[in-house]
């Protein structure tokens, strides 16, 4: 949570000003007007809420949606002779989670209640907003239908290229690439292109010797080290499971093999 995490110094920060606030608007000056009292009685509770989290990081309650608060001021000695108290214009705690920009806005509305900010607070109040703002990343704005509908769709165009550029020829020209001998060559490359696609072929064709085997040949162990090892028989499920399997395994081995 923000304010739990706030320092210290944000208690001892607005203490003295909300003190002049209260006797300011407290509901015991407008005995005369059930009205005005009852307005700033429940004024002043809403204020406690959003600055309780404020004046003790442990409180549980917290106001989560911006709040507006306007206060009917305590008339000046001046005021009592010649009109009744007005309300103030108020002002609205829009992040009360946050707790500099809440004193700012606390600022703002002792300011409208004729009270004086220290200089030095509301410069300290400035300086750790900014510094938040600065250390805060900027989210990205969230993605839109529309644009996730066309990435998917430049993406499924991407693939189909990919496809369409494997050929067989492509697969027998790769050096790297060795069939069975008890099979047919074309067969092999025709099907190979076919799949290769859908096989991550840009963490291994090319990098690491790949042989195409019937499932009647086998061989031992230690002749496959560094080496992917592909059966005839072999589904592209299955094959796409043994090369994520095996993958790594399989390029340490051909990385230590290599001089």
């Amino acid at each position: 949570m923000v304010l739990q995490n706030a320092k210290p110094m944000t208690n001892s920060l607005i203490k003295p000003y909300l003190k002049k606030l209260t006797l300011q608007v407290h509901p015991d000056f407008f005995h005369g007007d059930a009205i005005k009292k009852q307005h700033n009685a429940n004024m002043l509770q809403q204020l406690y809420t959003v600055l309780d989290p404020i004046l003790r990081p442990t409180a549980s309650t917290m106001l989560t949606e911006p709040t507006r608060l306007t206060f009917y001021n305590k008339r000046s000695s001046t005021q009592r002779r010649r009109s009744s108290p007005t309300i103030i214009p108020g002002v609205v705690f829009a992040t009360p989670k946050q707790p500099w920009p809440t004193i700012q806005t606390f600022f703002s509305l002792c300011q409208q209640l004729d009270i004086s900010i220290l200089p030095s607070d509301r410069d300290a109040v400035q300086a750790m907003i900014r510094q938040q703002t600065t250390q805060t990343p900027q989210r990205k704005p969230p993605r839109s239908l529309q644009q996730e509908f066309a990435d998917a769709l430049y993406k499924d165009h991407q693939q189909q290229q990919q496809q369409q550029q494997v050929t067989g020829g492509m697969i027998l020209d790769q050096p790297l690439f060795m069939c069975d001998p008890k099979l047919n060559r074309q067969h092999v490359a025709d099907r190979m292109a076919q799949w290769l696609p859908q096989l991550h072929p840009e963490l291994w064709w090319g990098r690491l010797p790949t042989l195409y085997l019937s499932s009647s040949t086998r061989l031992e162990e230690d002749r496959t080290k560094g080496i992917l090892i592909l059966h005839d028989d072999m589904t592209l499920e299955e094959m796409n499971a043994y090369i994520q399997q095996y993958l790594p395994t399989k390029l340490k081995e051909h990385k230590d093999q290599s001089p």
